[in-house]
């Protein structure tokens, strides 16, 4: 998923994903099939509410193994984050 419009056509190319499932945000590769690797979607606004609701979206319509947010994401200013592994 990718949240400005800046962001989503580069994505889209990068993966592949020129075509769009009919009447809904989604694009994958391929529409002939139901099984798709890769789906994207972008976000409708920059808020955190938003983007819950299009991951849960995601989750219910593909039952993904994984979610990747690509591209921008926000935090308070001052506000220090760390990968732990």
């Amino acid at each position: 998923m990718t949240i400005t419009e800046q962001e989503f056509p580069t994505v889209r190319d990068v993966f592949g994903l020129q075509q769009n499932i009919s009447n809904s945000g989604y694009y994958v590769a391929d529409t002939g099939t139901t099984e798709h690797d890769v789906v994207l979607r972008r976000s409708s606004g920059q808020t955190n509410l938003i983007s819950a609701e299009l991951a849960g979206d995601i989750i219910y319509d593909f039952r993904p193994e994984f979610i990747f947010l690509i591209g921008t994401g926000g935090t308070r200013v001052g506000t220090v984050w760390r990968l732990v592994m």
